[in-house]
């Protein structure tokens, strides 16, 4: 999230506007979904529209005798991404989405921009505008009927993810980019893409999630916390994407805790010095962090690895539910009913931040370290940064061994990381490939003890697949697998019961897959089901 990204949409004519409530239901899969309706009618610039590509509308309305978007049309001609957008995207068969400001917005931004003067001194300045129109371009195409609660699909052309908040008014719902930019007309439907426009000026990210807590006001507390503890540091090196939790200082002084001596009370019962690992402040302190970036609608119902040494409970229901079952926090009383709070809330108009090394979540209440239970745990290779990065243009990716960090083999030269551009049978349309006489070993992030069913998702459709033998940490897990028997007609990836397991320790765990009989193996995910 940008600097001057402020929780509120300070600066914007929606400033004013009161962030109201999110309409939600609990679909089967027991996900989150926000219901938009919005039924428009096609006005006659956006029928005529359809013939047009993205570069040729924006021209067009910037040459009219009322000139709009002339601002965004320099500043695509400058960057030469109008010739880009003037064609089909080679990357996505669908097409590009482009978040545009209007020309006041641009204004605005130049008005209140410690930098630039005039719009004619940003334009002089060729490497960040670059980086600014970039920013506004989408790799995909994404309809506002299908905005998420969370990071968009597809990342923008300079590979960050642009996250959508809702904001509601008496009579409507507003769209936020980055929880900061009214979408004020969606959906500008072109031949090669859409385009929606946009009210304020996306500030491309430049921060750290640490420096984001520490240049917007209101968390002193908490940073100061994670500054003793060297969890800022952790941070700020660590290659790993991660979650932030974090806590305002305006939760804490619910708890009367108004300063990091108060806290270190409430949380530390021993003599150990904060700044270890095994103290009781450290550990409640890391269980703020996941250890992957996630999005309010990535948070699915299960168990989460922190990084202290207890994974965390969430729980999507009506609404997300953090450590669910802790201490009564909150009693709500509305007329006749009375709700009970015993789990941590997520601020959802305060979320989905989006800053380098990660996302952040504003809570309303304070989290305990605790093991929960264990839940079904699914890996699907994402947990490595490398791979995760591969994933965004449909394609074949041959995996480079020194860059990946979880993923290693042996016996053959190559394995490939394989995005489709259509849906298949594969969880996430994406799966890893490899052919001949193998060994892959991948590392997974840590499990709670326990007894575990292990089952793996893999191609069964070719005659020239591979006959495989799953073992975890060193030890063989039940029998070979043929993975040229179908045991149902239709997908072509089926998941294979391989055996069962019991852990001992928290703790990251080594797989491997070795090939019985040499072929080709085309790997969707590895599934522990505890029992």
């Amino acid at each position: 999230m940008p600097t001057n990204n402020k929780i509120s949409a300070k600066g914007s004519c929606f400033a004013n506007w009161k962030i109201h409530s999110f309409f939600i239901c609990l679909i089967s899969c027991g996900s989150l979904l926000l219901l938009f309706a919005c039924e428009k009618p096609i006005d006659e610039e956006d029928r005529i529209s359809n013939s047009k590509t993205i570069s040729e509308y924006i021209e067009e309305n910037a040459t009219a005798p009322i000139p709009k978007y002339s601002k965004s049309w320099e500043l695509l001609k400058e960057c030469n991404l109008d010739n880009t957008l003037r064609a089909y995207n080679r990357w996505s068969v669908d097409g590009y989405t482009f978040f545009m400001p209007t020309d006041e917005a641009f204004e605005r931004y130049i008005e209140n921009h410690p930098v630039y003067n005039s719009f004619d001194d940003m334009l002089a300045d060729k490497a960040f505008i670059n980086v600014l129109m970039r920013y506004h371009l989408l790799n995909g195409l994404i309809a506002s009927g299908n905005f998420p609660l969370g990071a968009l699909p597809d990342t923008t052309t300079t590979g960050d993810y642009l996250t959508i908040g809702f904001l509601e008014t008496t009579d409507s719902i507003i769209y936020l980019v980055n929880n900061d930019a009214p979408i004020i007309k969606a959906d500008i439907e072109l031949s090669n893409g859409y385009i929606h426009v946009i009210d304020k000026v996306l500030e491309p990210v430049y921060n750290s999630s640490y420096d984001w807590l520490i240049l917007n006001k209101g968390f002193t507390i908490f940073t100061e916390a994670l500054e003793i503890t060297g969890l800022k540091d952790t941070l700020n090196t660590s290659i790993m994407r991660h979650t932030i939790l974090a806590v305002p200082d305006s939760i804490y002084a619910k708890y009367e805790i108004f300063s990091i001596q108060d806290l270190i009370s409430y949380y530390q019962t021993s003599s150990i010095e904060v700044d270890k690992i095994e103290s009781e402040f450290y550990q409640n302190m890391a269980f703020h962090i996941l250890e992957t970036e996630l999005y309010l609608d990535n948070l699915k119902t299960g168990n989460y690895n922190t990084y202290s040494n207890f994974p965390i409970s969430i729980v999507s229901d009506l609404e997300l539910k953090l450590n669910s079952g802790t201490d009564t926090l909150d009693i709500i009383i509305s007329g006749q009913d009375t709700t009970i709070i015993n789990y941590v809330r997520i601020m959802m108009e305060s979320s989905n931040i989006s800053t380098i090394n990660g996302s952040i979540h504003l809570i309303r209440d304070l989290l305990h370290a605790k093991n929960p239970g264990r839940t079904t745990r699914t890996f699907e290779f994402l947990e490595d940064v490398y791979i995760a990065g591969l994933g965004i243009i449909p394609d074949e990716y041959i995996i480079n061994k020194d860059y990946t960090n979880l993923i290693s083999w042996t016996g053959v030269d190559e394995i490939r990381y394989v995005k489709s551009g259509s849906s298949i049978s594969a969880q996430s349309n994406d799966y890893l490939s490899v052919s001949g006489n193998f060994t892959i070993s991948y590392t997974i992030p840590k499990l709670l003890p326990g007894n575990f069913r292990v089952s793996i998702k893999a191609d069964v459709s070719s005659s020239n697949n591979a006959t495989v033998q799953v073992y975890i940490d060193g030890v063989r897990v039940g029998n070979s697998l043929d993975l040229t028997v179908k045991n149902r007609d239709t997908d072509t990836f089926e998941v294979k019961f391989a055996g069962n397991i019991n852990f001992l320790e928290y703790k990251t765990h080594v797989v491997e897959i070795k090939s019985i009989a040499s072929g080709s193996f085309l790997w969707d995910f590895i599934r522990f089901e505890p029992y």
